[in-house]
């Protein structure tokens, strides 16, 4: 099959309005599109930089507060015995029986250059529900003393939750 010379040219001039329209679709719609968007990726990643930076500078902020009120709740020493009326006290308030008291460890440890007293305990007991275990733990967090828990097993059953925790606490003189 041959083309006449007339189909040629419609042909080649349907070729080049085809072409012609995709350059201007180019330039028209997707250009702008693609220098919006590069716009807008440079902007999120200025945004990404800031809000690194922010959040570097707001966690300094938190551990120098974090550092100043751990250091107020450090006693100047260890009192074991208040340590067990307040495990006593968290356990009267939150429904929760200790069962038994283990002291783990009694050392020195270096924080923020400052030599500390240290005392490591575990505790063993039972709560009705995950709430009281909960309010327990909270009652000693909120106390004016320190504790640093590192650990807390769970055993949930039907009716109680046994628990054993390990915690660390500080004091500031040697005795």
């Amino acid at each position: 099959m041959k083309l006449s010379q007339k189909q040629v040219k419609i042909s080649s001039l349907w070729l080049v309005v085809l072409v012609l329209s995709a350059v201007a679709l180019y330039f028209l719609l997707l250009k702008p599109m693609s220098d919006e968007l590069e716009s807008q990726e440079q902007a999120l990643k200025l945004e990404k930089q800031k809000h690194e930076t922010l959040a570097g500078e707001l966690e300094k902020n938190d551990q120098a507060l974090s550092v100043a009120s751990v250091h107020e709740q450090i006693p100047s020493s260890l009192e074991e015995d208040e340590i067990i009326r307040l495990i006593n006290g968290a356990s009267e308030g939150s429904n929760t029986t200790v069962s038994s008291y283990r002291y783990l460890d009694q050392g020195t440890t270096n924080a923020a250059g400052e030599e500390l007293q240290q005392l490591r305990m575990e505790i063993n007991g039972e709560s009705s529900n995950l709430d009281e275990l909960n309010s327990f733990i909270e009652y000693l967090e909120s106390q004016d003393r320190y504790f640093d828990f590192s650990s807390l097993n769970v055993q949930v059953r039907a009716d109680s939750v046994s628990f054993q925790t390990e915690f660390r606490t500080f004091a500031k003189e040697f005795e």
